[in-house]
C-alpha cells in the first residue's frame, strides 16, 4: 500500500505526549503485585479527556475492563490498546468501541467501531504503541527508533489487508464464524499512540511508520 493511503487509514494521538525521556512504559506503573491495576488504567483516560477538553465522554469501569480484555485475557499490552482506543472515540474518530469475539486463542482485529466523523468507512482499529530508545535500551533491546517504526508501518498494511482477505481467514483455526471482520482494507484505521515516545524522538518515528 503506498504512503498515502497508509496516512489516509492511520491516526496519530499526537495530542498527548511527553517532553520527558522515559525509561519503562507508563503501563509499568499502572502493574500491582504484577497486575494491571484497572483504575490507574482508568484514571488515566480520565487525565487524557481533561487534557483534550472532553467533559462530556461517558464510560463506566465495567466497559473499561471489557476493552482492556482479549480472549479473556488481561496484560499490560490489552490495557494500553484500551486506553488509546478510547482516546480516539473521545477525538470523535469513531463511536461505540468494543472488542469482537474472534474464536478461542484467535486474536482478531484489536476493537470493532462504528464509523463516525471523517472515518466513515472505518469498522475496525488496530492499536500500536510504540516506545522511545530509552525504554528499548533498559529492555536490552536495539535502540533502533527506524527499525521500530519501519515494522509498525509495515505490520499495519499488513494486518489491514489479512483481515479483510477470505482467502486468509478462512484458513484461520477456530475462527468464530460470526466475528465481525473489514471488507477491505481501507475498513481498518490503525491508530499510533506516542505517548512512550519522547517529543524529541515522535517526528523520526512517525516519519518511519510512514516510509
Amino acid at each position: 500500500m503506498a504512503k498515502g493511503n497508509l496516512e489516509s487509514s492511520r491516526e496519530d494521538l499526537s495530542q498527548i505526549s511527553t517532553n520527558v525521556v522515559p525509561a519503562q512504559t507508563q503501563m509499568r506503573g499502572f502493574m500491582k503485585n504484577g497486575e494491571v491495576d484497572l483504575d490507574k488504567s482508568l484514571n488515566e483516560v480520565n487525565c487524557r479527556a481533561s487534557e483534550i477538553g472532553c467533559i462530556d465522554f461517558e464510560y463506566s469501569f465495567e466497559r473499561f475492563k471489557m476493552l482492556a480484555s482479549e480472549n479473556g485475557k488481561l496484560t499490560p499490552g490489552t490495557a494500553r490498546e484500551a486506553i488509546t482506543v478510547l482516546q480516539g472515540e473521545m477525538l470523535g474518530f469513531y463511536s461505540n468501541v468494543r472488542r469482537e469475539n474472534s474464536g478461542i486463542d484467535v486474536k482478531g482485529p484489536d476493537f470493532i467501531v462504528e464509523e463516525l466523523g471523517v472515518f466513515k468507512n472505518i469498522t475496525h482499529v488496530e492499536v500500536k504503541n510504540p516506545v522511545g530508545s530509552a525504554i528499548k535500551l533498559a529492555n536490552n533491546q536495539t535502540r533502533s527508533i527506524a527499525r521500530q517504526g519501519k515494522e509498525i508501518g509495515k505490520k499495519i498494511i499488513y494486518q489491514q489487508k489479512y483481515w479483510s482477505n477470505p482467502n486468509e481467514t478462512s484458513n484461520i483455526e477456530n475462527l468464530n464464524l460470526t466475528a465481525s471482520l473489514p471488507q477491505s482494507p481501507n475498513n481498518t484505521l490503525g491508530v499510533v499512540d506516542y505517548f512512550d515516545v519522547p517529543s524529541t524522538e515522535k517526528a523520526f518515528m512517525e516519519g518511519n511508520i510512514l516510509k
